[in-house]
């Protein structure tokens, strides 16, 4: 098996247009479950998520094993940032209350 894909731009009809259309799906899915169904937000990206990888091996013609891999690679990098994020806050705040300056930062929004 080959580890790279060429992607054809035009897999519906022959149409650029209807390809665009056929892939903004996945925004379509997400968009839906967040603002009509009111999902919570992690439900609405794995089904967007699936989504695009449904139509990555189905309508574009991706091998199944390359989507598998992209779809993992997307959540690792999505998912590394807010890690690191959450790290960070959790790693500030014991910070601040071992230092007794959490108090100050508590008076001072209170006021």
């Amino acid at each position: 098996m080959s580890d790279s894909f060429q992607q054809i731009y035009d897999p519906v009809a022959g149409s650029v247009f209807a390809s665009a259309l056929v892939a903004a799906l996945p925004l379509l899915v997400i968009a839906l479950m967040l603002a009509v169904w009111r999902r919570p937000p992690w439900q609405a990206a794995v089904a967007a998520a699936a989504a695009a990888a449904g139509l990555a091996w189905a309508v574009w013609g991706m091998p199944a094993q390359l989507t598998l891999a992209a779809v993992t690679q997307g959540m690792a990098f999505g998912l590394w940032p807010i890690c690191w994020v959450v790290f960070s806050a959790v790693l500030f705040y014991n910070l601040s209350v071992a230092g007794g300056d959490f108090d100050v930062i508590r008076r001072s929004l209170s006021h």
